[in-house]
């Protein structure tokens, strides 16, 4: 599902126009990234946390080269779901489904 059809959903199951469901869902993403500017975390109950992983500066050597690279500090954005949502992905079959699934779309390997 791609943020379209999540917001025609959301606007359907609510009973609101698609213009007003769309407005409220960019509202909501930017209120989240401006809190997650700030260095906070924002907790959705029942649904999770988003918050910020700190990465600290390194050293890494080139691959091809070995050449000593300097990979400076960085910040991203992280998404932990709750136990609600892990309990609610985990109780059925979903994972024997998807890896299934999975094993249908890879291709054999050619033999050597």
């Amino acid at each position: 599902m791609i943020e379209s059809e999540l917001v025609e959903k959301a606007a359907e199951l609510a009973g609101v126009s698609r213009t007003l469901c769309r407005h409220v869902f960019d509202e909501l993403k930017a209120t989240i990234l401006a809190e997650l500017a700030t260095g906070g975390t924002v907790r959705l109950c029942g649904m999770g946390e988003f918050k910020l992983k700190l990465y600290p500066p390194r050293t890494n050597r080139h691959p091809q080269s070995g050449a000593v690279l300097e990979v400076p500090a960085k910040v991203v954005p992280a998404f932990a779901p709750s136990k609600v949502w892990k309990a609610a992905l985990n109780g059925g079959d979903l994972a024997k489904r998807l890896i299934e699934a999975k094993r249908k779309r890879e291709r054999p390997q050619p033999a050597a």
